[in-house]
């Protein structure tokens, strides 16, 4: 095997730099809660269990929308259960909580009080979503 020593390398360096401010996808961040319900309420781009985030009055917060509507994301993690049991038996979780059923292979999010009532948990909807044509 030859040893190439790296003075007969042709080296290219391209640095990169983003051409603007605006997150990759220019539909997950807005600077107003009304901005942010409005997207999520009459947006056909919208989807359910979309995260999106809002710099409220310069305190970043993240809501998940569902139905059309925003939740507040409770906490920076998915909770991962094996069964309806298991996700029925989190007392402690807040309105935004996600969870992950490994029994479905879905998520859900508590979007009422009381996380042993299962109607309080929603899943994203069975529809796929709709591609426009490009």
């Amino acid at each position: 095997m030859a040893n190439i020593e790296s003075k007969n390398k042709l080296v290219a360096v391209k640095a990169f730099a983003r051409a603007n401010p605006y997150p990759i996808d220019v539909s997950a961040v807005y600077d107003t809660l009304e901005a942010a319900t409005n997207y999520a309420s009459t947006d056909p781009t919208a989807y359910d269990l979309q995260i999106i985030g809002v710099n409220n009055g310069g305190k970043p917060e993240c809501y998940i929308i569902f139905n059309k509507k925003l939740y507040p994301v409770s906490g920076s993690q998915t909770i991962v259960v094996n069964n309806e049991e298991e996700m029925l038996a989190l007392i402690d979780a807040k309105i935004g909580t996600m969870v992950f059923r490994s029994d479905l292979g879905r998520f859900f999010i508590l979007i009422q009080e009381d996380p042993t009532n299962k109607n309080n948990w929603k899943t994203e909807s069975k529809q796929e979503p709709q591609w426009g044509s490009f």
